[in-house]
């Protein structure tokens, strides 16, 4: 056993980055211990202190199973077995947060031939596109585990398409609503055709781990690493960009009125419609619209200016939001609506900017 796991340790060592993480990182997939699966989880400690990682985990319906500590002393290497996450056997997945900078990184092998070993590279943000080239089914076993840690209710389309894009099929799957994670065995709803390329669509954001194995002798052969991420919101980046181009050209990002309104649970909706005056890019003055008074200017900070909403735009096309909803103006670029979504399944978690009456201010 210190062999082979010492065994497994080079291997990642020597051949495979790990990952620098200070926030909470979830592990899709812990396999049962009576699986064909087996995971082992490495933390590397690069620091000259000492760091704390708590794990917390779950069973497939998201019910918290316990939270344990694991220090990490400084400069060392420690390989968990996955099994020491499996006190009832039932865990499912699990969190791992730790105090401060840490490397990780994850193995799946083959339970009964241990030296089968693969790397698995997604311990990453969640998404709501994966892409990746079909195996042949009638040779290689492949699945997909999601987990939506918010929600629960995962629902995907399913999209096949030949190499030069022709498409095969294209259909939504009705799945469980009350489990946070879902094992998709890919073959169920597949035509066989390697090669193909298969995209799946997440109407949230899930975390997904990739898993692929032989079907003669079980998982002799594990690769996961063939499973990549698509940029939701590339579109979304791209007119963004050009929006603030024209609004950068218009001539009158200095000094502007315009009114802005909010529809959310945050401080600007108090004040809010306002009519505001920006000069030389900063806020010089507002007024209540209901009651045509001046706002006090220790209220300004709650305010937005145009450059401060596309801001929050980027940041949200950068962020975890489950809908964004982007609208500009078509001559001068700045936006008139931003709606963002952080959570399908939330109720009151959203909001809403419009930008109205903008005009060049003397």
């Amino acid at each position: 056993m210190v062999v082979r796991r010492l065994w497994i340790l080079l291997l990642l060592l020597g051949s495979f980055p790990t990952l620098a993480v200070d926030d909470p990182i979830m592990i899709t997939h812990i396999p049962h211990p009576s699986g064909a699966f087996r995971a082992d989880i490495l933390l590397e400690n690069r620091a000259s202190e000492s760091r704390l990682l708590e794990m917390t985990v779950y069973d497939a319906l998201g019910a918290d199973l316990g939270t344990t500590t694991q220090m990490v002393p400084a400069n060392q290497v420690l390989l968990l077995d996955s099994a020491s996450l499996h006190e009832n056997g039932t865990a499912a997945y699990a969190v791992l947060t730790p105090d401060a900078p840490l490397e990780m990184g994850i193995t799946y092998s083959n339970a009964a031939t241990p030296n089968a070993v693969a790397y698995q590279p997604a311990l990453s943000r969640p998404a709501k596109i994966w892409r990746f080239n079909q195996a042949d089914a009638a040779q290689l076993f492949e699945g997909l585990v999601f987990v939506n840690p918010e929600c629960g209710a995962i629902n995907l389309t399913l999209h096949q398409t030949q190499r030069d894009g022709t498409p095969i099929l294209s259909e939504p799957l009705a799945l469980e609503e009350t489990s946070k994670k879902l094992v998709l065995v890919l073959s169920t709803y597949l035509d066989n055709h390697p090669g193909s390329v298969i995209t799946i669509e997440s109407s949230d954001l899930l975390y997904a781990t990739a898993l692929r194995g032989d079907h003669n002798g079980g998982t002799q052969f594990l690769g996961t690493n063939h499973l990549r991420t698509l940029d939701p919101w590339q579109e979304a980046r791209e007119r963004m960009v050009k929006s603030r181009a024209r609004w950068q050209a218009s001539g009158l990002t200095d000094s502007y009125t315009y009114v802005l309104d909010a529809t959310c649970s945050c401080p600007e909706a108090a004040v809010l419609p306002a009519r505001i005056a920006v000069r030389y890019g900063q806020i010089v003055s507002a007024t209540d619209m209901s009651t045509g008074e001046a706002l006090d200017p220790r209220t300004f900070g709650d305010l937005l200016t145009v450059d401060d909403v596309f801001n929050r735009a980027a940041a949200a096309l950068d962020g975890s939001y489950t809908d964004i909803l982007l609208e500009y103006d078509d001559d001068l670029g700045y936006p008139t609506l931003i709606g963002l979504n952080p959570k399908r399944c939330l109720i009151d978690d959203e909001t809403n900017y419009t930008i109205s009456e903008l005009e060049g201010l003397r």
